[in-house]
């Protein structure tokens, strides 16, 4: 019931700090700005106006079939197929809900998603847009402060488009938003990236013990976790990704 991918979005969730586990990317959607095209200062508080009204959230929640399609592939649940034929026997459901997870569900599929086990909550339907449904739009989510009920959204080079997304989905939540310079579908490409390349890196002395995406000053980054670091492996992990990750030093585990 996909509950171990699930287990990871609602990680992802709760992080204030340190690493996640990795997470599958997806490639940028048309007509979404890439990282690099726009200089955006991460971390910036953004001001997230009026929530758009229902019927315009609605329309806006339904006409997206991929991010429905992507969503309920990954509740991977027999009964809430991911196929085009049921994306849009839902969209033209009148009776449809739209408020467990911003996608619309039929009656049938709502049922099944409560016997699921799956945690829905109220911060369930931006939780998993900004880390399933529209990943190449937003620079992640979190809570700050740690330990309390408040969210954080990253907004990808500030796209007003992307805040009224997110204000559509954050009903009954305490959220702020902040700028992002970087899309979660980024890093969890360059994680991947990374997590491929641990082999040739070991053989040439550069002992990579982890790898995933944590928070630092309001951003979301990847974090790269090295054994017997060195300014060398440093500066030569910067060169190959980019300087837009954090190398640590990081004691390999103990075995057991």
């Amino acid at each position: 019931m996909g509950q171990g991918r699930i287990g990871r979005l609602l990680l992802v969730a709760a992080l204030a700090g340190g690493c996640a586990g990795q997470a599958g990317s997806y490639p940028a959607g048309p007509g979404h700005a890439s990282p690099s095209s726009v200089a955006v200062q991460a971390g910036q508080p953004l001001d997230p106006g009026l929530r758009p009204s229902a019927e315009t959230c609605r329309q806006q929640l339904t006409a997206d079939v991929g991010a429905a399609k992507r969503l309920r592939a990954e509740l991977r649940t027999a009964d809430i197929p991911a196929t085009d034929a049921a994306v849009t026997a839902a969209a033209n459901d009148i009776a449809a809900d739209i408020t467990a997870l911003g996608i619309p569900l039929s009656r049938a599929e709502l049922t099944a998603l409560h016997a699921s086990g799956i945690f829905i909550d109220r911060a369930s339907p931006v939780l998993f847009w900004v880390q399933a449904g529209e990943p190449q739009r937003f620079g992640g989510i979190w809570i700050d402060p740690p330990g309390s009920a408040r969210y954080v959204v990253g907004i990808l080079n500030s796209d007003p488009t992307a805040l009224a997304l997110a204000r559509c989905l954050d009903a009954g939540i305490d959220v702020r938003y902040v700028t992002a310079a970087r899309s979660v579908a980024d890093d969890n490409a360059l994680v991947a990236r990374i997590s491929a390349d641990m082999g040739v890196l070991q053989s040439s002395g550069v002992h990579i013990v982890s790898v995933g995406i944590g928070v630092r000053a309001s951003a979301m980054i990847v974090i790269v976790g090295v054994t017997g670091l060195t300014e060398a492996i440093r500066t030569e992990l910067i060169g190959r990704y980019g300087d837009t990750i954090v190398v640590e030093e990081q004691a390999s585990a103990s075995p057991a």
